[in-house]
């Protein structure tokens, strides 16, 4: 099956490396190094971090409680639910990113539409315990310092590496 796919792989990397190749040479061409740096790198740096902070964030959390493979199957909605944390961010976020950070109902299916996200999410918190944060960057430093590891299967939470003397 996957060779099958191999040659539309290739293509997407080719077309994907001229792409980048080009608008970067573009770039480089019209505006130096400068304009590359500013008006190409940086915003990538950003946005690339914007987008692992959102999924850090919906993720990761130093309550999570994680299930073995039987309890997933056995509570495999519970698990969706239980297991994803609904920041919020303000409205003006909700409309730069399209309403992603109202997560949850993202995980029960993806095919509910981005702008129905926030009343499925009022929706789900009438009938399931939602778990449920407003963003801080003091709780974004508390994500990254107490969740760092699973230590092993019979202990499935978060622990820090101090904790484990890592």
């Amino acid at each position: 099956r996957f060779s099958k796919k191999r040659g539309e792989i290739w293509w997407s990397l080719i077309i994907t490396t001229a792409t980048l190749v080009a608008t970067y040479s573009i770039a480089f061409y019209f505006s130096g190094i400068f304009g590359v740096v500013v008006g190409l790198m940086i915003p990538q740096v950003v946005y690339s971090w914007w987008l692992a902070t959102f999924t850090l964030l919906h993720h990761t959390t130093p309550d999570s409680r994680f299930l073995n493979g039987e309890d997933w199957d056995h509570h495999v909605g519970a698990a969706q639910l239980l297991g994803t944390v609904n920041v919020r961010y303000g409205k003006l976020i909700d409309l730069l990113t399209h309403n992603i950070a109202w997560h949850i109902p993202h995980h029960i299916t993806v095919a509910i539409p981005h702008y129905h996200l926030p009343a499925a999410t009022a929706y789900l918190r009438q009938h399931y315990p939602i778990r449920e944060v407003d963003f801080s960057f003091s709780y974004l430093f508390e994500v990254v310092e107490q969740c760092q590891m699973v230590a092993s299967k019979d202990d499935l939470t978060w622990k820090a590496f101090v904790e484990l003397g890592v």
